[in-house]
């Protein structure tokens, strides 16, 4: 009688969507295709979809294939399922689709009556509507973000891993709980906190967020001006601890209830408090957070899955990305390019995705991006053993031929040096983990690198590449510029960590996280490229380098001037001043 049994269980309602789901449309032509799509399986006579902010659609089979007929925005949704839809009598089914539990909208689908049952049974229309409602609530995030100037992109992806959050959202939505959010750098935080804000009766309040890395004003000027909304802690974990312990104790005063002879003032139950934050704070070595104020956001948490943990949503977040780069262009993804950016983990998630896919659009040969064009500009995508392109080196990072050296990827198994205040050229002892090569005369080739070598990172620090800085973790950042200016002093990983506002254990974690190296170990790297420039650009004695470098002592610069290079400081002048 019907095609239940094929298409209508939530799994298939989920791989229905996977098949028609576009995220380049507009929302009224995203739910119209998927309703075309839907309607081919299912022997209805109509389904429309109405919504309250942006209008709805009726499709109709006639006999000429579906008709589709507009509706206008609408304060009370419906859909007129009457003898307009057939013109035969028939039977509708009318179901809200509702957001946190409020309606923003309605599916309605007619059938012929002679059928002995719903084409769509009650719990497959159930997960459809919830589906749906998701979906246009995304939408209505992306709509209340852009007169705000906020840099927030539409929600991408129907992976079973993005639905898992988008239920979390939607629940805290429902609440006035606090909410803290954690996830990788570049995944969705900023994108859920506006969902969860938008999503909740406070929609119409202020919301006030707090960049926390470099928070302006302080927290009860925060407090005040978010009443009756939210308040967004954006990098909770790199609040500086003074304004930790004022939010702590200016929330705590807010919520503790007023003796009757006390002035009523706002309190906190018209403040809704959010935070993100990279790292789960409940870990050994996470950066410090208050425990009391911790314990004050971490009601309602849940953390944001990485694009390596939702694979089968990158061809429709490649898509996107092209999208938005040219909307003209048609949005096509060359099976060559998905099949590398789902091999590759993507550390950086999303914004490492969009910059990859921008650069690749920019400097393919033609309108698709090939296997040739992913081998000649993003060889990491295919892996440590990919060739390189015909006029670059191997393992050699932009502006590293220039300085004389190359290196390999810079091992990550050591332990991690003590936490003391090393003396100028003590960064540490042992092995680097790969030796930094003297490019030889004719320009051959050395180790194959990973495109964030330490040669690379050296290049970024030294020469301030902030459209690479700004993409990390605020506090390495700052540890990152920092050292740029003060390689050559004495520094502790103590006095590091002050500057950049992170905890000693925490950063110890970002540089090897994003870096592959320990702070010693890239501390050495500098000092041991700055030591390469000045034994080839300048006549200065080997003694004066080596103090110049950062190093104290002349018998320990040579030695892991050796170790480092593969060669003695004099050898490698000699080599760097003998012409080719």
């Amino acid at each position: 009688m019907t095609h239940d049994d094929d298409v209508l269980t939530p799994t298939q309602i989920d791989a229905w969507l996977q098949r028609a789901y576009r995220p380049t449309r507009s929302l009224s032509t995203m739910l119209s295709e998927l309703a075309a799509s839907l309607m081919h399986h299912l022997p209805l006579q109509a389904l429309g979809v109405a919504t309250l902010e942006v209008g709805g659609f009726r499709l109709r089979r006639s006999a000429g294939g579906l008709e589709l007929d507009s509706l206008g925005a609408t304060p009370d949704p419906g859909i007129d399922g009457g003898t307009a839809a057939s013109p035969h009598a028939g039977v509708q089914d009318v179901a809200p689709l509702t957001y946190a539990g409020v309606c923003i909208g309605q599916l309605s689908l007619h059938w012929q009556s002679g059928l002995d049952a719903s084409p769509m049974p009650a719990a497959g229309r159930a997960h459809l509507c919830a589906r749906l409602a998701r979906l246009i609530h995304r939408h209505r995030v992306q709509d209340w973000c852009r007169p705000r100037a906020r840099a927030t992109n539409l929600l991408i992806g129907v992976s079973a891993a993005l639905f898992r959050f988008e239920q979390f959202v939607e629940r805290a939505a429902g609440s006035d709980l606090p909410v803290l959010l954690s996830g990788e750098f570049g995944t969705e935080k900023s994108w859920a906190a506006a969902a969860i804000h938008v999503g909740s009766r406070r929609r119409s309040g202020p919301w006030v967020e707090v960049h926390c890395a470099h928070p302006l004003e302080g927290p009860e000027a925060w407090l005040r001006r978010a009443q009756g909304g939210t308040l967004f802690l954006n990098g909770i974990d790199e609040l500086p601890m003074p304004l930790q312990l004022d939010l702590l104790g200016r929330w705590l005063s807010l919520s503790r209830p007023h003796t009757t002879d006390e002035t009523p003032q706002e309190g906190a139950a018209s403040v809704r408090l959010m935070a993100c934050t990279t790292a789960d704070l409940r870990e050994p070595g996470a950066p410090r957070v208050l425990r009391a104020l911790r314990a004050e956001l971490d009601v309602l948490s849940a953390e944001i899955p990485a694009v390596r943990e939702r694979r089968s949503d990158l061809r429709f977040l490649i898509e996107a990305t092209l999208d938005r780069l040219d909307p003209a262009c048609g949005a096509s993804v060359d099976p060559a390019l998905l099949q590398a950016c789902q091999t590759y983990d993507w550390p950086e998630n999303l914004s490492e995705l969009a910059r990859t896919v921008a650069q690749l659009a920019t400097l393919a040969d033609g309108p698709v991006i090939g296997p040739d064009d992913v081998a000649r500009h993003a060889p990491w995508l295919l892996g440590p053993a990919a060739g390189t392109s015909e006029g670059t080196i191997k393992g050699t990072a932009p502006g590293a031929k220039a300085a004389g050296w190359q290196t390999v990827q810079i091992a990550s198994a050591h332990p991690e040096p003590s936490d003391q205040a090393a003396p100028t050229g003590e960064p540490a002892e042992g092995p680097v983990g790969g030796p930094l090569r003297p490019l030889s005369p004719s320009g051959g080739s050395g180790p194959t690198a990973a495109p964030r070598s330490a040669a690379h990172w050296v290049s970024i620090v030294l020469e301030r590449q902030h459209r690479i800085l700004d993409t990390l973790h605020a506090g390495l950042r700052r540890a990152l510029l920092f050292l740029s200016d003060h390689y050559a002093e004495p520094v502790s990983l103590t006095e590091l960590s002050e500057h950049a506002h992170v905890s000693a254990s925490h950063l110890t974690f970002l540089f090897r996280n994003s870096l592959g190296l320990s702070f010693k170990s890239f501390l050495l790297c500098l000092r041991i490229h700055t030591a390469q420039q000045l034994l080839r650009d300048s006549p200065l004695r080997i003694t004066e380098v080596a103090m110049r470098a950062g190093f104290a002592d002349l018998s320990h610069f040579e030695r892991c001037f050796r170790r480092a290079v593969g060669q003695s400081a004099r050898d490698y002048r000699r080599a760097m001043s003998t012409p080719p």
